[in-house]
């Protein structure tokens, strides 16, 4: 079965592996930094324990993190505005060649005049469109970093739940103080 993707789906695609494949390296990074095999000369075990026990007082514990865990949609807005800007680079770099060819091409040349003047024109275009999504992207980001603001402190000023009372029936009441099949 063949599949294919349209193009805007194939640039998210890309734009999603290419996250991914950062991510990855981000960690690999970070393990081999905190590895502590991987140093040349070790120290003697008192010693790398001690400096063991050192770093982990300095880490943050994960419950402390929680607070600061990453909103997936603040990532994906990020990923847009990147893709964005990226778009918008690449766009204003034809431009700019397409505006240097046009200066220096000759007159009779107007077959190729024309698509430049219409690429120069559609890059305008595209410039601004993106100009106006990258306004709607921050703009939806600070919207969510303040909701994101606002719901941690409603949740700090919330009381913590406590499970209810449990409610016993009177007859199981009765049942108790006199034990279950006793007649007296």
């Amino acid at each position: 079965m063949d599949f294919a993707l349209s193009a805007e789906q194939q640039h998210w695609h890309d734009a999603a592996l290419h996250f991914a494949r950062e991510e990855l390296n981000n960690d690999r990074d970070l393990l081999e930094r905190e590895t502590p095999l991987r140093e040349a000369n070790p120290a003697a075990p008192p010693a790398r324990a001690s400096r063991a026990l050192q770093r982990s007082s300095v880490e943050p514990l994960a419950l402390d993190q929680r607070q600061t865990q990453r909103d997936t949609i603040l990532i994906f807005l990020a990923q847009q505005q990147a893709q964005l800007d990226r778009h918008r680079q690449r766009t204003s770099d034809r431009l700019v060649t397409a505006r240097r060819e046009l200066e220096h091409l000759h007159w009779w040349n107007r077959d190729r005049r024309a698509e430049l003047q219409t690429e120069i024109g559609r890059s305008e275009e595209i410039l601004e469109h993106a100009g106006r999504k990258g306004a709607q992207l921050t703009e939806q980001a600070e919207q969510r970093s303040r909701r994101l603001t606002l719901d941690r402190e409603r949740d700090k000023l919330k009381p913590p739940l406590e499970p209810e009372p449990i409610r016993r029936s009177p007859a199981i009441e009765l049942e108790r103080e006199r034990g279950p099949g006793i007649e007296r």
